[in-house]
């Protein structure tokens, strides 16, 4: 009897070891995969963080999209972090409303961030969309008598005294909330002896 036999060749698999190069320069977030994984064609292997000036990404609401235009101003503070303030300004706006949420996603630019950030951070911003003209002042132009601050505007070659509501000091400049509109001339330096109703003898600052 002539027993027969099947004879199966099994081919042998050979893997490819690749060396990954990646031609931007970033931080690795997270790695997809171990040493010795077998990775299909198009499978993420790492996230990679760009590096450069740090981004933040948030949405608003479709009432206000319009508005929202690259170079707007924005303001972000980070979670968990100090009391701190970080500048920047819009780049990128999406161009559609999404259906489920019905807002857009906007992408703004930072200026260096002088403590530590990690990417995924939340944050909290603020988007300046419609920007006041404030009025400013010299802060020598202030009187102050407790909490109440007064100006003295210039009419008719005399002193009116004027209760304001004052804002954020900036340089040697304060700007008026309240009391005050652009083009009023005031008194940049009044003397203590300045009274409401005074007259007046002109000079532009620096004369």
């Amino acid at each position: 009897m002539q027993w027969l036999a099947e004879i199966c060749v099994r081919r042998p698999v050979f893997a490819t070891v690749l060396t990954l190069l990646i031609t931007v320069l970033g931080i690795v977030g997270e790695r997809l995969v171990e040493v010795g994984s077998f990775v299909a064609a198009q499978s993420p292997v790492v996230t990679l963080y760009a590096d450069g000036l740090p981004r933040v990404r948030f949405t608003v609401g479709e009432a206000n999209a319009a508005k929202v235009s690259p170079g707007a101003e924005v303001r972000v503070r980070l979670s968990g972090g100090a009391d701190e303030w970080f500048t920047g300004s819009v780049k990128t706006v999406s161009g559609a409303v999404r259906e489920m949420t019905r807002d857009v996603v906007v992408e703004a630019e930072l200026e260096p961030l002088s403590g530590p950030a990690l990417p995924g951070m939340s944050a909290q911003v603020e988007l300046v969309i419609d920007k006041p003209i404030t009025p400013v002042v010299p802060t020598s132009a202030l009187r102050s008598v407790g909490p109440v601050r007064r100006v003295f505007l210039v009419k008719d070659n005399a002193a009116f005294e004027v209760v304001v509501r004052v804002g954020a000091e900036e340089g040697a400049n304060t700007a008026i909330l309240e009391g005050v509109v652009a083009g009023d001339q005031v008194v940049a330096e009044p003397p203590a002896a300045l009274r409401d109703g005074s007259p007046l003898a002109l000079s532009s600052v620096g004369d």
